[in-house]
Order: C-alpha cells, then structure tokens, then sequence
C-alpha cells in the first residue's frame, strides 16, 4: 500500500508541475501523437489546448524538419538515453518558431509506461542574438556588405575554382580620394550615408557572380569570377567610374569623388589570396600616387617598387639612432640690400649605401610611419644651435627659416618643444621663421590659430610656405598672425616667359603688399627670374642661382669664398641697380 500511495503523489506532483512549469510541455503516445499539452506549450505556439491534440506533433514541426524529428523518436523508442536537439516548429499562423526539443520517457517521471515527456525551449531570443552577432561578424553595419574576412573565405574559393576550370579571375580594390575631408568637415554621419550609397552604385555595375566588400574606411574589394578577357574589366570599370562621378549629396550639399582603382589579375598577378591582395594593394596606391591616372593594372615594377620602400621605411626606423640625417641650409637673398639675410634648414638623409635620399624619397615615409614628430625635433634643435652660432659671425645675424610637418605642428607639446629649442640654443626668437603649409593650416583652424598666437607671442616669424598650391584661403591671411609668404617654385619656374605664371607671381606680390606681408620667392635658377622679380616688388629670393642647399661647413666655406664673387655677377658694381631682362 505504501508503494502505491507514493506513486499516486509523484503522480499528483508531476501533474502540478507540468501545469504550472513555464517550459512548453506535452505528453505524446509512442505514435507521436499529442495526448496532453500545457498552456506555456499554448503560448508558445500560439495553440488552443484543444487543437493540439487533433494531430500528431511531429506536424508541428517546420517541414525541413521532419526527417530529423522522425529519427530522434525512432531513437527514444528503441530505449536510447534522453536526447535534446535544436529544431524549428511552426505555430498557428505558420511562422517559424526555434526550440531546443528534449524527450524522454515518460516511465521516469511515473505518469504512464509508454508515454513520452516532450520539453520545447523558446529559443528566439537567443537566435536573434546569434544571428545579430553572426551578421556583425560577417556584414559590414554602414553599407550592408560582406566583411574582408569573408570576403577572403570567397577569394579562396574563387581561386580553387579557376584552377579547376582553367579561368581568370579579376580582383580590383578602389578608394575615395576627397572621402576623408568630407568625413571629418560633415561627421561621421555624412560618411557613412556616402559610403552606403557608394555601395549601392557599386553594387549595380557588377554581376550576380561577382562580390563586392568594403575593406576599411574609404576602401572596397571587388572580386570579378570568370573573366575571359582584360577588356572585360574595362566594361566593368567605365560602369564604376560612370556611377561615381555623379554627384553625391547630403542635406542639400553637392560631392564629388574621385575614385582610385586599383587591379590584379588571377593566375598572372598571384596565384594565391596572400599575393593578390598584396598586389592589388600595391597597384591601388601606385594609382592613388599618379594623381590623374584613375586606375592601375598591377606590373612586376610595381613590387620592386613596393619593396623598396618598405626597406626604406625598415631604414628609416634606425636613421635618426645612428645619425645618418643630415640638415642643408639654403641661402636666402634680400634684393634691396644684397644681403643673405636668411637661411632655410632643409632635412637631408645620408644613407650609408645610397648616398644622399631625395626628400620626396623619405619625407612622405617619415609622414606616414610617425617618424616626422621625433625627426622634426631633432632637426629644430639642431638647426637652432647652428644657426646660434653663426648669429656671432653675420651681421646682420641669419634668420632661420624651418618647415613643420602637419604631424609635428598639432602635436600637444610643439609650443613646449620649440621654446626648448630656443632655450637650448640661445638662438633669439625673432632670428627663427616658421614656415607653414595651407594644408596643416585647414586640419583645424581653431588649434592652429591657437598655435600660431603662442608662436607670435614668443617674437617668432611665420610664413606660409608654397603659397598658391594649397587652399589659398584669404581667411588665413586675415585671421593667421603671418609676417610673409613664399611663392612657390611652379610658379617661379615660368617667370618672365609663360603668361599665366607670370600673372600668379604678380598677383601673389600684390596681394601680399596690400596686406604688408613680405614674399620670398623659392626656385630662382635665372637672372631674369631675379630681376623681375625685383622690379615688382619682391623682397627676397632663394634657389639654386644663389646655391644649392649645403652643409653647415660648406655654407660657411660658400658665404667666406663664393657668396662675394657672386654678389658681383648678380649685381651691377657702378649702380648696384638690377634690371629687369625682356
């Protein structure tokens, strides 16, 4: 009697809680059919109690779904232990609904031999999660697209695939050239509403077989299966250049942008996803360098060239260590009084197996890796001890004219640094010039204005170098505490015999000397550059019809020696009058 009493309460208890449990129970027959169900198994498929028990369950099931249900009660029957598995049922309305379904014997939980326990657990939220999670991981949130990571999954798949069918392939990578200004004039918002479009204008020009991606920030990857021949990506890329040289707009304000493309073909180019890559890279950037040409096909050149910067850069990171660099000074000439009046410090770098690099070489690496803020330091210390030392031996003592690098100049210590320098040195504020870009100027007016007043403040000159190549903005001239301006050398290259350079150099004079600003002229390499300029206005000069840039010594040895022979060729010895030449 006792084992009977206590199977009647285990029975009453089980009944309790399959009422009251909040997961989505039922009790089937061994034929599947639904004997009993509770309400949150009413709840969760959107059930009446009484409709459920018309049909057998595994019709609740999402078709796709069938043949797995079928071998997990085939499973449960034979006697095997409680088995979970994750399906799909459908509810009233047909709508998908994933569960985690368990089984078990009804046997262990003492209602019924024969009976099978079924358990659904809700699993839409954590579906909604994993999905969202999934997408983040694989999809780009701005545009929609495929992330680089899948992108290269698909890449690797594409070549498998041309080897077996003895195709080509084409992978293109192209960037914005204008994005960045745009994104940090407008935010973040107005980016990532023209990156969305780009995407979409992109999109259209491909086919279904193709896939598109957006790598990082401006930069997309286009993958072009099946491609017979080059022209083919022409057809392509004439669609791209179409659909993005329209305009773009955002709240009423027009965009261009210019893209830079960039190709590499499968097998010729690389026949693994690391090489075309790296190719594709190497030709989108020679794009992006070359300015007018809006794409590169990838050459062997290409590489030689990409490898030599990168041992450039490898170098670059133990120069300053090892003082391979070097400071030039170039004489600047003031025409009223015939006197070198200033020097430029121009950072030169001696390798120890090329010889002297060219700036253009080494500068823009030294912009790029960060390297520029703790060269930059280095040279202003370096140049204003020189130029200290040569204030005792002039007079009236040199100026130092010096270039800052937008890096250096927005740093957050540049005023501290500079005053060190000073410090250090003993050199007199007013004997150093600053010489600015327009291009550092516009990163952020509000800083550099900042900067520019602390500078002033200090008794130092400030100057806008390669004036007329940049912005050219007259708000810098108006708001900016500048004391001169330095034409630049394209313009100068002309004078007196090209007309529109001529009319720029004049213009510039004008300009400066309704504004009392003082000009220096860079790239004089003739007499008559030298004396037209003169006759208009201009009150100093620099290049090479004075001296190339020279070392510190050589510069001394110059000024003793050559600089007074000189003097006497450029100037007429009875009248001291320089004349302008037709």
């Amino acid at each position: 009697m006792s084992n009977v009493r206590k199977s009647e309460t285990l029975d009453i208890e089980f009944a309790s809680f399959f009422q009251k449990s909040f997961l989505a129970m039922a009790l089937l027959s061994p034929q599947w059919d639904i004997l009993r169900v509770n309400p949150a198994f009413c709840k969760l498929l959107d059930y009446a109690e009484e409709d459920t028990t018309a049909f057998p369950f595994i019709h609740l099931l999402h078709p796709q779904e069938t043949a797995r249900a079928e071998e997990l009660f085939g499973r449960m029957i034979s006697g095997l232990a409680m088995k979970s598995v994750e399906t799909v049922c459908l509810n009233s309305e047909g709508r998908p609904v994933p569960v985690l379904l368990s089984l078990c014997p009804a046997s262990e939980r003492k209602v019924g031999e024969d009976i099978l326990v079924l358990t659904l657990e809700d699993l839409s939220f954590q579906k909604q999660v994993q999905n969202r999670l999934e997408y983040l991981t694989n999809y780009d949130c701005v545009t929609g697209l495929i992330k680089a990571t899948m992108f290269r999954d698909r890449l690797e798949h594409a070549i498998s695939r041309a080897s077996r069918e003895k195709t080509r392939l084409g992978l293109v990578m192209l960037s914005l050239r204008r994005f960045k200004k745009l994104n940090e004039s407008f935010g973040r918002r107005a980016g990532n509403l023209i990156l969305k479009e780009v995407a979409g204008r992109l999109g259209a020009c491909l086919r279904e077989s193709d896939t598109i991606c957006r790598q990082r920030g401006d930069k997309f990857l286009l993958l072009l299966e099946k491609i017979e021949e080059t022209p083919q990506i022409m057809v392509v890329l004439e669609k791209i250049f179409r659909e993005l040289e329209m305009p773009f707009f955002f709240e009423e304000l027009e965009f261009f942008l210019v893209p830079r493309v960039g190709i590499a073909l499968y097998p010729e180019d690389g026949e693994t996803a690391d090489h075309l890559m790296e190719n594709v890279e190497t030709a989108m950037n020679r794009s992006r360098q070359e300015g007018r040409c809006k794409f590169q096909f990838y050459t062997r050149k290409m590489h030689s060239r990409a490898r030599e910067r990168l041992e450039l850069e490898g170098s670059l990171h133990r120069a300053l260590e090892w003082g391979e660099f070097v400071i030039h000074y170039q004489p600047q000439l003031e025409l009223k009084s015939g006197v070198i009046t200033a020097v430029e410090a121009l950072l030169r770098w001696n390798h120890p197996e090329r010889g002297l690099v060219a700036p253009n070489d080494f500068i823009p690496a030294l912009e790029e890796t960060g390297l520029i803020t703790s060269v930059g330091e280095w040279t202003l210390q370096k140049a204003c001890a020189q130029a200290a030392l040569w204030g005792g031996d002039q007079d009236p003592p040199l100026r130092l004219a010096i270039n800052i690098s937008a890096r250096q100049f927005l740093e957050r210590d540049f005023l501290a640094i500079v005053k060190k320098a000073l410090d250090d040195s003993g050199l007199p504020p007013h004997q150093l010039e600053m010489e600015i870009t327009e291009s550092i100027l516009i990163k952020d007016i509000e800083e550099s204005a900042s900067i520019l007043s602390g500078l002033s403040r200090m008794g130092i000159r400030i100057s806008i170098d390669d004036f007329g190549t940049g912005y050219s903005s007259l708000v810098f001239l108006q708001r900016f505490p500048l004391q001169a301006l330095k034409i630049d050398r394209s313009f100068i290259r002309g004078v007196p015999r090209h007309g529109e350079s001529t009319a720029i150099a004049c213009g510039i004079l004008s300009l400066a000397r309704n504004l009392g600003l003082e000009v220096t002229a860079e790239g004089v390499e003739r007499q008559e550059q030298l004396r037209c300029l003169k006759d208009w206005g201009c009150q100093q000069i620099q290049g090479f019809l004075l001296a190339p840039p020279l070392s510190s010594e050589d510069f001394h040895q110059w000024m003793k020696n050559e600089w007074p022979q000189l003097k006497d060729r450029i100037f007429c010895p009875s009248s001291q009058r320089i004349f302008c030449g037709k």
